[in-house]
């Protein structure tokens, strides 16, 4: 008689801090990049984006868009799970769909940081 394991489940860091420095993969496991800082929301006292540096060679055309930037910054929204490393919807797929836009009019693409 076998046992399936249990799925993981995710675990919420304590303080914000907890994020900076964990990897981010997409749920199809590409790496995406490392997190440096995060965005907040304080009027609601959320976070509403993981801000990326180290990115993935292959998003560095979305990132060269604007001559100053470092990175991306992922809306909130697109994480799936929180542990060892942060889990994001396929920013690969989304990207190739839908073209980046650099400006604050749509809160649904990735922002580039600068």
């Amino acid at each position: 008689m076998s046992s399936d394991p249990e799925p993981a489940e995710s675990t919420l860091p304590d303080t914000i801090s907890d994020y900076i420095d964990l990897e981010v993969y997409t749920v199809t496991g590409r790496y995406v990049g490392c997190v440096e800082d995060t965005k907040l929301d304080f009027g609601n006292g959320l976070i509403d984006g993981l801000a990326i540096t180290h990115v993935n060679r292959d998003l560095q055309p979305v990132i060269d868009q604007e001559p100053a930037a470092k990175g991306l910054t992922l809306p909130y929204r697109w994480i799936m799970s929180v542990s060892d490393v942060i889990i994001v919807s396929d920013i690969f797929n989304l990207i190739s769909n839908n073209p980046i836009e650099t400006d604050s009019e749509s809160n649904t693409k990735p922002k580039i940081s600068n």
